[in-house]
């Protein structure tokens, strides 16, 4: 903690910095310094991806893994990758990997196959599953990808 009471929270993966965070003693954020992932609606206690890290180099064919909260529905939550069009180059199921039926973190895999010739930079975006369909209960996490191979 530095003397003022606050903290600075530095979270990687590997040796890439995932994101810099100033934080009040009490947990809540004073300024997002770096963050390479996006959140809508959700924090990154409920949705943490471990593979692929934001701006890796990914090729054709990679699976997303990471652990979840209440973001199953019927064991899966829908995962897409996006070109910088917002055209849709990948769109598929997470599956929860153990009973998706809890309030904890659950792992989860989605095997994610680009189709065509496309090769560059992407978007990652993973949405909470929504039967609802009620825009209010929308929540979404992503994080930018290269595809070189």
């Amino acid at each position: 903690g530095l003397t003022d009471m606050t903290q600075v929270w530095i979270g990687y993966a590997g040796d890439k910095i995932m994101y810099a965070r100033h934080m009040n003693a009490d947990g809540t954020m004073i300024e997002n310094v770096f963050d390479q992932i996006t959140y809508v609606n959700t924090t990154a206690d409920k949705i943490i991806v471990s593979n692929p890290y934001p701006g890796a180099v990914v090729g054709k064919k990679f699976s997303v893994l990471g652990e979840a909260a209440g973001w199953y529905f019927e064991a899966s939550f829908p995962v897409e990758v996006l070109d910088p069009s917002n055209n849709v180059l990948w769109q598929g199921p997470a599956q929860a990997l153990s009973d998706w039926m809890t309030a904890s973190l659950v792992a989860f895999k989605a095997d994610v196959v680009i189709a065509g010739a496309y090769t560059g930079t992407a978007t990652l975006i993973l949405h909470k599953d929504n039967p609802s369909g009620e825009p209010a209960n929308d929540a979404s996490m992503s994080m930018p990808i290269n595809i070189s191979y």
